[in-house]
């Protein structure tokens, strides 16, 4: 617990800091960089709030950073805004707020001050030559006798030549090199030092305090990933370049339940990150980087299991709650570090998956099925390939008894998640059909098979178009085609200029009209003023719309506005709320003001109330799942009611089987058109289609 006495000394100190006029080097700093006031305005509003949440060690830092003159405050906020690392001071334009740099960096590094380090210490060749432009590495290769295309290639070439035991001199020569008493001297040592010449003082932040206010703005924004700064946002909401919307701002200090759940929950979100930069932004993951995330999984596994059997046992106690209170305390476990790595262990099971260990896999699915406390929303998916793996891996094929009964407990898993409240509509349609399939391996008499004949789904039309495909060797770039006038275009724009000539309009869009119509639909449902939805003025969105927990927030109101939605009243509510916002393009989740709203009204209208329906109700039982995996293209002829949805793939393209497939189902089923357009090469502009 942080010492009272100091903690309100610190805040006084803070408070005085905030309401003095500075003055430094003669000059008036009247008004502050807006990067300045945007940085302060987070710590601020976090001390305000959730002191309880910071050491006295921390609180110190804060206090030593409110207590520097506005030069060192504003180059630290600065650095702090740009990627980690070293910079050269002479490289520093900050001239109109920071009168003398070197001074403000010396005071920056200081052993009173500490929030920054001097260029001394850079001892790795690797940071040194992070420093040099390009330029400047050729003349150092040059001198070395390396070759190199690129910063990468020369950096590696100058790193390899430096590991040798000759050293490199200004002429090129290779010589041996020692120091006064006869010691051979490290030639990377030795370059380094060259460098550092060459590039004058340098500084950087300590890497202590950048991770102490990365975690305020964790604190303040209520962030979900880690590194995540949003201090852009608050410098354009002040100069006017972006007009949030109106909404009451509620504070709350229970988010964090106490600075080690905080903690904890930081390391989470850190392994996330890593995580999903090996799954998710770097393409097919490789080997190394899956064992990588199987040994994640393996030092979180018995963790997340003694957490999830603590926070059963609170929960038993939380059925005195009212359902108000329920649901703001499953949306609050967004920001535990067992919300997290629930995450983590479903992204252990697909490592798992990817190295065959099928029968650990399900071990690991069946123990998420086996708590609601975290990620109710997945429970879909869960069941999914829990019945998969039941259904072709836990039996050996030369047993077919063990077979048969893998097949029936899979059919069981199927059912139990069609019953279940927890697994959202979007995963019925392939729930029901591996029920089907399973009954039909298991030679389940007819009658007494599942029936789905009353939500049987439409087959998507299938379409083929011949296009001519530009050369990767002329124009160096991937899958460019020749458009109707000759230009270069993406598959999706090809695909999109032969419909139009068949008398459609229609956007490639993917997501972008639908989550706009849902805006103006439920922008009023959006800004609700619940509870610890609305912790700053820069939101566009509730902090718990990208949960399963927005939509039983809400449930009642969510309800009226699809009833409405469904019974034609769509027009008139998109048009009210186009009126209100517009003019100012008020920013809002997922809406973009580029689309005129005539556009928008002739989809909404060409969808027709039910099929609008269904789509808003699959946008609020998990927004940030459900906008992913829409088809490319939207198009419709309004003299014809008829709105399409097309899905384009060149050559060589599949479809997601997680998502793509999932809203195709969803939108056949909800009665509008879907068809699936395969451009092939071919220099005519032959078509077909198929049922």
């Amino acid at each position: 617990m942080v010492d009272v006495a100091f903690s309100v000394g610190v805040w006084v100190l803070v408070v005085a800091s905030c309401i003095r006029v500075r003055v430094y080097e003669g000059t008036w700093a009247e008004k502050p960089s807006m990067y300045v006031q945007a940085f302060e305005t987070i710590l601020d509003t976090v001390l305000e709030n959730e002191l309880h949440l910071f050491s006295e060690q921390e609180m110190r830092i804060f206090a030593i950073y409110r207590s520097l003159r506005y030069e060192a405050r504003y180059l630290f906020v600065r650095l702090f805004t740009r990627k980690a690392g070293w910079f050269r001071i002479n490289k520093l334009l900050y001239g109109n707020d920071v009168l003398d740099m070197d001074a403000a960096c010396a005071l920056l590094w200081s052993s009173e001050v500490g929030l920054a380090q001097s260029g001394e210490l850079i001892v790795e060749l690797e940071e040194a030559l992070s420093l040099l432009s390009l330029d400047e590495l050729k003349v150092f290769a040059k001198d070395a006798k390396v070759l190199g295309k690129n910063k990468d290639e020369i950096c590696s070439a100058l790193m390899k030549a430096s590991k040798e035991q000759s050293g490199l001199n200004t002429q090129g020569k290779l010589t041996l090199s020692f120091d006064g008493r006869g010691n051979w001297s490290r030639q990377d040592l030795v370059l380094v030092r060259k460098i550092l010449k060459q590039t004058g003082a340098c500084i950087r932040l300590h890497p202590d305090p950048v991770k102490l206010f990365h975690r305020l703005h964790i604190v303040f924004y209520r962030s979900t990933n880690y590194d995540e700064r949003s201090i852009t946002t608050l410098i354009l909401a002040r100069i006017s370049k972006r007009k949030f919307p109106e909404y009451i701002v509620e504070r709350t200090s229970n988010v964090f339940a106490s600075r080690q759940a905080l903690l904890q929950y930081e390391d989470a979100i850190k392994l996330k990150a890593e995580v999903d930069n090996i799954l998710e932004f770097n393409g097919t993951p490789g080997e190394e980087g899956l064992r990588r995330v199987l040994a994640i999984f393996e030092s979180i596994w018995d963790k997340w299991k003694d957490l999830v059997s603590r926070e059963t046992e609170i929960e038993a106690n939380l059925d005195a709650l009212s359902a108000e209170e329920q649901r703001a305390a499953y949306y609050l476990r967004r920001f535990t570090a067992g919300w997290v790595l629930t995450r983590l262990v479903w992204k252990g099971a697909y490592a798992l998956s990817r190295f065959h260990e099928y029968q650990r896999e399900h071990a690991v699915i069946s123990a998420l099925l086996g708590q609601r406390l975290y990620r109710r929303g997945k429970r879909g998916e869960w069941c999914d390939r829990k019945a998969l793996i039941e259904q072709r891996y836990m039996a050996s094929p030369e047993q077919p008894a063990e077979v048969k009964k893998w097949k029936k407990i899979a059919a069981g898993t199927c059912e139990a998640a069609l019953q279940d409240p927890d697994v959202h509509i979007i995963y019925h349609s392939m729930l029901q059909k591996r029920l089907m399939r399973l009954e039909k391996d298991m030679r389940i008499p007819k009658r007494e098979q599942h029936d789905f004949s009353h939500v049987s789904l439409r087959k998507a039309v299938k379409r083929v178009i011949e296009g001519e495909r530009v050369s990767e060797r002329e124009i160096g770039r991937k899958s460019v085609w020749r458009a109707l006038d000759g230009g270069e275009c993406s598959v999706e724009q090809l695909a999109l200029s032969r419909y139009e000539s068949r008398g459609w309009r229609g956007y490639h869009s993917e997501n972008g009209l639908l989550t706009s119509i849902f805006a103006l639909l439920f922008w009023d449902i959006l800004f609700l003023p619940l509870p610890g939805v609305f912790e700053t003025a820069y939101q566009t969105a509730p902090l718990d719309l990208a949960s399963d927990a927005f939509y039983p927030a809400r449930a009642s109101e969510i309800n009226r506005r699809l009833a409405e939605v469904g019974n034609g009243g769509a027009v008139e509510i998109m048009r009210g709320v186009d009126e209100c916002h517009r003019a100012e393009e008020t920013w809002c989740v997922g809406l973009r003001w580029s689309y005129p709203l005539e556009d928008l009204i002739e989809v909404a209208t060409c969808l027709g109330g039910p099929a609008l329906a269904s789509i808003c109700k699959m946008f609020a039982e998990e927004y940030s799942h459900r906008t992913g995996g829409l088809p490319d293209l939207c198009i419709w002829k309004m003299d014809e009611g008829r709105c399409m949805f097309v899905e384009v793939k060149g050559p060589g393209d599949r479809l997601s089987q997680d998502k793509q497939v999932n809203w195709i189902d969803v939108l056949l089923g909800a009665g509008v058109e879907v068809e699936l357009c395969s451009v092939v090469e071919g220099k005519g502009i032959k078509e077909q289609s198929q049922a």
